[in-house]
């Protein structure tokens, strides 16, 4: 198989950085609402929010490199024949849990990185790096919808990358 190195429009690699980078924003943003709902007017005004724009930054760019990593999962066929089209939809979701996982740990690192500069590293900075990989699963608890969302970007990068792909395939 060849490609076409002057084709035009997105490479799939950039296109799974973009939607990866959209579900780790995306997350973070609804877990943030969540939160914020929590919170009465009183507290809502101490909310500091130069730290919520840190981790919204920092989760996206951590979604954009999981994306960059794992886009070689996304637009292709997993089978042969006829489940060549549902194989890849699987292996599809199977990168976007990957990505998800790769996309939390990431961010909850770019997010410490003004804490690890100023204190040092510490065993305790793992917590959050933890609790960022498990994030698809905090999301998903309990609100089918934003699972659905989640599953939506999944198939819409799989489905654009995919093009991207057959975009810049010379056949023979």
């Amino acid at each position: 198989m060849t490609t076409d190195p002057e084709a035009r429009g997105w490479s799939p690699r950039w296109i799974a950085a973009l939607m990866m980078a959209l579900s780790g924003l995306f997350f973070f943003l609804a877990l943030l609402m969540q939160d914020m709902r929590a919170l009465d007017s009183l507290n809502r005004e101490t909310v500091p929010i130069g730290l919520m724009l840190r981790y919204a930054v920092a989760m996206a760019l951590g979604g954009a490199l999981a994306g960059y990593l794992t886009s070689a999962l996304f637009g292709r066929g997993a089978f042969g024949g006829l489940l060549r089209s549902f194989g890849g939809y699987l292996l599809a979701i199977v990168a976007g849990i990957v990505a998800s996982i790769f996309a939390g740990a990431f961010g909850a690192a770019f997010g410490e990185v003004p804490e690890l500069l100023r204190d040092g590293y510490h065993t305790r900075d793992l917590v959050p790096i933890a609790g960022g990989a498990v994030i698809l699963a905090f999301v998903a608890a309990g609100r089918p919808v934003l699972l659905l969302v989640w599953f939506g970007i999944v198939i819409a990068t799989h489905v654009w990358t995919r093009k991207a792909r057959r975009a810049r395939f010379i056949p023979g």
